[in-house]
């Protein structure tokens, strides 16, 4: 039986103008330092994951009776 969670909703506390900006530039900040530090494990997630990594199969050959 597989276990569901609900996410939670906060609702967001009413801000100043001042502390929207000041809440915006630390996650930015956030963001930032997480990805400058896990960058290679993100992006060898991504490459892995990329067009040119995906196996695909040969097509199979064409019946000498193909017109192309």
């Amino acid at each position: 039986m597989a276990h569901r969670t609900r996410p939670i909703r906060i609702a967001p506390p009413p801000l100043s103008d001042q502390a929207a900006v000041d809440l915006l530039a630390f996650l930015h900040d956030l963001v930032a330092g997480f990805e400058s530090h896990y960058f290679a494990q993100i992006h060898r997630f991504y490459d892995q994951r990329s067009e040119h990594n995906l196996h695909r199969p040969d097509p199979p050959p064409l019946a000498d009776g193909d017109p192309f």
